[in-house]
Parts: structure tokens; C-alpha cells; sequence
């Protein structure tokens, strides 16, 4: 597959680099670097999948990983 938008239904989030949002609550959370929380993903077709969120430093993203 060339690009996510040959992905098939359902296989969307295994693309390495999907267009998801990322929902964790209302507010802003305050975390430790490398610490972990839930929220649940959702690709462009609503398609949703809880994630582990792992908090990163101030010069590092944070990193999620679809939960199976």
C-alpha cells in the first residue's frame, strides 16, 4: 500500500501514518514524562480504538499505541 488512503476499512489504524484525532477528556492534563494514560482514537471514517498514551519531555512528542 502506498498510502493510508489505500488502506481497507478497518485496517486504517495499522497504516504508520494515519490521519486519526485523539480524544482524552476535556482539559489540559498535567503528567510525568513517560508516563501512561487512555484515550480513544478515531480515524476519518469514525472508525474508534482505545490507545495508551505515553507522555513525552519538552522536546519529544507524546507516543500512542492502539490497544488490540
Amino acid at each position: 500500500m502506498s498510502s493510508c488512503a489505500d488502506c481497507p476499512p478497518g485496517a486504517y489504524f495499522s497504516c504508520p501514518h494515519a490521519d486519526v484525532s485523539v480524544e482524552c477528556g476535556d482539559g489540559i492534563k498535567i503528567v510525568e514524562v513517560g508516563s501512561t494514560f487512555e484515550c480513544e482514537a478515531a480515524d476519518r471514517s469514525g472508525d474508534t480504538r482505545p490507545v495508551v498514551v505515553t507522555a513525552g519531555g519538552p522536546d519529544e512528542n507524546d507516543q500512542w499505541e492502539v490497544i488490540e
